[in-house]
């Protein structure tokens, strides 16, 4: 498998980025568009996503157009309506619906593999494809095919904002300084005690001096999370409390230092030690 060069005679690539996942799986996908755009500032960047997960990319400035699908259903016709349209299709996640729709969509098809001996076929299928990795984070995973494609990758994650984003949060938010964090997930295996996300808020105050402030979703188990989290602080943060879509609190983007959080959106933290040495951030 050799490595991958544009065309030099193509002056606008156009990429498709593949994404069949939950809104925080495609949110943090956006270091690929990043990367793209980096190495190729004129090339078009566009999305396939389940429909109900594309306002996660609205004002995003690398993205061009964003196409939605079904969730449930075989949707053959709509993908075939894309056959070999994009320059490279990458698939973000080793999913099979992932991987198969980057091969029809795109004339080089990018992807990930579990490794397994049973993902044969995707192998076949894909003309650039790289193992994936549990045991390192998701966004490093991710990024390792853009090496054969000559791009270096740029490990940040992008929320889009405008100014109305920013004067939103400049009125919601008195604080110069602070960092958001997003306690709740919607699986319990990822769940962090709320003496963690307490201790982690003291931490950020005493060694960065940024105020934490705790966002959460609707529904009583993200209420409790949060709650117990801050019962637990001696000096409560300013705590908001935005409707259930993501997208709402992307306002706080603009200004904050770092955002966390347990859901793969943001940064996995595992313990509540040094701020300073958390590895990746959607840092503005």
């Amino acid at each position: 498998m050799g490595k991958y060069t544009m065309n030099s005679h193509t002056s606008s690539p156009t990429y498709l980025i593949v994404c069949f996942r939950f809104v925080g799986d495609v949110l943090i996908t956006t270091p690929l568009a990043l990367s793209i755009k980096t190495a190729y500032p004129d090339a078009n960047i566009d999305y396939l996503v389940f429909k109900g997960t594309e306002k996660i990319l609205d004002k995003n400035p690398h993205v061009r157009k964003v196409i939605t699908m079904p969730r449930k259903g075989a949707n053959i016709a709509a993908l075939f309506s894309l056959f070999r349209k994009y320059d490279i299709a990458i698939a973000a996640y080793p999913s099979d619906r992932t991987a198969i729709a980057a091969a029809i969509a795109g004339k080089v098809a990018v992807g990930l593999t579990s490794g397994h001996r049973k993902e044969w076929w995707k192998c076949l299928m894909l003309d650039i494809h790289n193992v994936c990795y549990d045991r390192i984070h998701v966004v490093p995973n991710m990024l390792m095919p853009l090496r054969m494609l000559g791009i270096d990758p740029v490990p940040r994650v992008v929320m889009g904002y405008d100014d109305n984003d920013v004067d939103f949060a400049q009125k919601k938010v008195p604080f110069k300084h602070y960092i958001v964090l997003h306690p709740y997930s919607m699986k319990e295996y990822k769940y962090w005690p709320a003496g963690s996300w307490a201790k982690l808020a003291g931490l950020i105050k005493e060694q960065t001096g940024c105020t934490a402030i705790f966002t959460r979703t609707r529904g009583r188990k993200a209420r409790n999370i949060c709650s117990k989290s801050l019962k637990l602080l001696l000096r409560v943060p300013k705590h908001l409390n935005p409707s259930s879509r993501l997208i709402n609190w992307r306002q706080l983007s603009k200004k904050p230092r770092r955002l966390s959080g347990l859901t793969r959106q943001l940064p996995m933290l595992r313990l509540p030690w040094r701020f300073r040495q958390l590895p990746y951030s959607a840092q503005h």
